[in-house]
Formats: C-alpha cells, sequence, structure tokens
C-alpha cells in the first residue's frame, strides 16, 4: 500500500511538473521600473522578520538599471544572496554595508557565474561556455553576437562543437540566468549577450592579451562598418587602428561593407603615406637648396672680404711709396 501511495504521489508530482512547464505556464517579467524595483525587494520579505533598508533598495534600482530598466533576474540573484547573508549573520535589516562588504552587485554576480560553471551541469563543456561567454564581453561592457558570431569565437578558441551542443549550451546559460536574448531587428537574426554589463568585467578577465586586442578590433571594425554608409559620419580607419584590425583580420565577424571599408581606408593610408614621402622631399629639398644658398653667400662675403683686404694693401703700399 505504501508503494502505490508512492507511485501515486510521484504521477501526481509529474503532471503538476508537466503542467507548470506549458508555455502558457510561464508569465515573462519584463526590465522594471525603479519603484517596482523597490517593490520586488520589500515585498517578498513582508513578515520575515528581515527588510531591506530603503537606501539599498534606491542604490540597487541605480546601479541595475540599464537603457530599459532593472533586470529582474540579477535583481533576483542579488536580493536572494544578501537575504542569505542577512540570516547567516542573524541581521534584521538588509542594509548598504552588508551590500558593500559582499562586494556589491558585481562581486555577487561574479561569484553565482564562478557557482554555475562549477556545477555538474556544465561538466566537459566549461571551455565552450567560456568561449561563448567570452565572446558575449565587450571592453568595457556586454555585446550582442549573433550565433555565427558565436561560432566563429569557438573556433577560434580551439573548441570543437556542432550545432546541437551549441544550441543546448546556449539553452543552459539562459536557463542559468547568464545569456539574454533579442532579435537585431524585426524578423532579424536572434542575438545573445550576457544579462547585464556587470558580468562584462569577470568575463573579460579571462581573456589573454591577444583575446583582449582582437576584441578591441572586432570593437573598432564594428564602429567604423556601422558609419561607412553615412558619409557625413564616415570615419575611416588609420594609423594604429588600421594595423590592429589587419593583425585579427581573419579571426573577426566580417560583414558588408567591411571589406570595402578595409580597402578604402588602405588606399587612404597609402595616400597619406605618398604625402608624407613628397612632402619630406619637398622639405628635404629646401633644406639642401637652403645649404647650397648658404654656402653661396658665405663663399661670396669670403671673397668680399678678400677682396676689401687686398683693397686696404694696396691704399697702404699707395701711401707708403708717397
Amino acid at each position: 500500500r505504501a508503494r502505490r501511495l508512492l507511485r501515486e504521489a510521484d504521477a501526481v508530482d509529474r503532471e503538476q511538473a508537466a503542467a507548470l512547464h506549458e508555455p502558457q505556464s510561464f508569465v515573462g517579467v519584463g526590465p522594471l521600473s525603479a519603484e517596482a524595483t523597490r517593490q520586488a525587494m520589500v515585498r517578498p520579505l513582508e513578515g520575515s522578520g528581515v527588510r531591506f533598508d530603503e537606501a539599498l533598495t534606491r542604490t540597487l534600482a541605480e546601479e541595475l538599471v540599464d537603457t530599459a530598466g532593472t533586470p529582474p533576474a540579477q535583481l533576483q540573484l542579488i536580493c536572494t544572496r544578501l537575504y542569505e547573508q542577512a540570516k547567516t549573520r542573524n541581521l534584521d535589516c538588509i542594509d548598504l554595508a552588508l551590500y558593500r562588504e559582499v562586494g556589491g552587485a558585481e562581486k555577487i554576480l561574479e561569484s553565482y557565474l564562478d557557482e554555475v560553471l562549477a556545477s555538474a551541469r556544465y561538466e566537459g563543456q566549461r571551455p565552450l561556455a567560456r568561449a561563448v561567454l567570452k565572446a558575449m564581453a565587450g571592453t568595457a561592457t556586454r555585446r550582442w553576437v549573433d550565433l555565427g558570431g558565436l561560432w566563429r569565437a569557438t573556433r577560434v578558441a580551439g573548441v570543437d562543437a556542432d550545432a546541437v551542443h551549441l544550441a543546448g549550451l546556449l539553452q543552459r546559460l539562459a536557463d542559468d540566468r547568464l545569456l539574454a536574448t533579442h532579435a537585431a531587428s524585426l524578423g532579424g537574426a536572434v542575438e545573445y549577450s550576457l544579462v547585464h554589463d556587470q558580468l562584462a568585467v569577470p568575463v573579460r578577465e579571462w581573456r589573454s592579451a591577444t583575446e583582449l586586442e582582437r576584441q578591441q578590433a572586432q570593437e573598432l571594425l564594428d564602429r567604423a562598418v556601422a558609419h561607412f554608409g553615412e558619409p557625413a559620419q564616415r570615419e575611416l580607419l588609420g594609423g594604429r587602428q588600421l594595423k590592429l584590425v589587419e593583425r585579427h583580420w581573419e579571426a573577426l565577424r566580417r560583414r558588408d561593407p567591411a571589406p570595402a571599408l578595409l580597402a578604402a581606408s588602405r588606399r587612404s593610408r597609402l595616400l597619406r603615406r605618398g604625402t608624407s614621402v613628397a612632402l619630406a622631399a619637398l622639405g628635404l629639398f629646401g633644406a639642401i637648396f637652403g645649404a647650397v644658398q648658404l654656402r653661396r653667400a658665405v663663399v661670396q662675403r669670403g671673397r668680399a672680404l678678400a677682396a676689401a683686404d687686398q683693397g686696404a694693401d694696396l691704399v697702404q703700399t699707395g701711401v707708403a711709396a708717397d
């Protein structure tokens, strides 16, 4: 009878779980306003004996906000970690002092990132996960990358992954609240990014100097390509920027009109070099001409002085004869 009850309970659990995971059972929560952020922090703790200090709610709303509002997933992670710390220390108020002591949002998200990737869910796939996440971290903030860019990043990192494994990993990262998606344009390709700019800092620290340089080259190229079709804002690559892009060209994501931009930048460099050579030659010619003229003036002056001395000698000789 006990076994039958367990089987029935297990069947009920599976049925409830299946119902819970039906698409219509989920409600998407978008970015939160400042007031919604405060309510999301304060309301769940009502009656728990623990509360959030008002100064901390304002600080989190300011530090986590992006262009659309406060990301609810990151807010939940940070509030959960702060609540756990408060319970461990028998605190009844979660304030700015505790928040700063645990390292703020950046350290909390960093520790969560480390914990997730260290879990058994990523066994055998950590190099692939790190390569994918690194592709989404810009030099200063997170960046959006399409599937082709992620695929290229894994190849550059020397990590083999087929389409099935890459898709499965992306879904797992999204489930673990490390990855966000959006459509690049209406009906456009899906792009992927870190869930928040503050994750870009710890992820960026995984990179070698070469990887950081390659990322900088990619951002330079993307920025120049974005304005290449606008004559009023067009800015070609030049000097160190052009050398950096050329050095990593084969590893970069190149969308039109990147090849045309590179060709135009190289022509501009050749023109600048030709102008510089011409100016240098003109300067050298001027210097030589000036030196010749100076030499001629010195010689002429010497001759004039010699003639004057000779005239003076003749006068003195004539005076002596008289």
